[in-house]
């Protein structure tokens, strides 16, 4: 079996305080990025998902956000108490929260995981 490898010879810029936390090679060769945005210096993160072509051109960007469904807000502490956690808008990450993903067989396909 042979194993080659490619490499990226480009700089991605992202916004400032971001981090990329993941990613995902497709089998097109595409790359999705896990982008944790902290816009207000808080250390709490939204999502974002940057797809580069197999050239590392940038070809999308997604805010990932999602609103939490009925009972889905739920915090289990220790004891077995069940606890409802406040939601004034989409979820955040932590400052030591990460996302990963799958890559689908369709270029186009992506599940997070």
């Amino acid at each position: 079996m042979k194993i080659s490898w490619a490499v990226l010879l480009r700089r991605i810029a992202f916004p400032t305080r971001s981090k990329a936390s993941s990613f995902v090679i497709h089998p097109s060769g595409a790359l999705t990025v896990f982008v944790l945005r902290d816009d207000h210096g808080d250390q709490l993160y939204a999502l974002d998902l940057v797809r580069l072509s197999p050239d590392g051109e940038a070809v999308a960007s997604t805010a990932f956000e999602e609103i939490p469904g009925p009972r889905e807000n739920l915090f289990y502490d220790p004891d077995g108490g069940v606890h409802e956690l406040p939601i004034d808008g989409p979820f955040k990450l932590g400052f030591n929260g990460h996302a990963v993903g799958v890559a689908g067989s369709d270029a186009s396909d992506f599940r997070g995981v």
